[in-house]
């Protein structure tokens, strides 16, 4: 997706005109959007730094969140 393209998704959601972003690992670590409450992790990242990177997202600036990771049965040791 195009930068423009992007910036514009970006806006939409930051006003609330869009509930739902879809973003990688890459996209993650650059998003700084106070009002993100929830995210869903669709398979456990590569390694724990990312992992709470990502669910990081919803506790910024004091504020709490909820985070849900759905797991494969190939990821069912990091259940544990």
């Amino acid at each position: 997706m195009d930068s423009d393209v992007r910036m514009e998704f970006m806006d939409k959601f930051r006003r609330n005109h869009a509930r739902v972003l879809v973003v990688t690992d890459l996209a993650a670590r650059g998003l700084d959007i106070p009002s993100v409450q929830h995210v869903i992790n669709f398979g456990y990242p590569q390694n724990a730094k990312t992992f709470i990177h990502r669910c990081g997202r919803t506790a910024r600036a004091g504020k709490t969140g909820t985070v849900w990771t759905i797991l494969g049965l190939s990821e069912k040791n990091y259940m544990s």
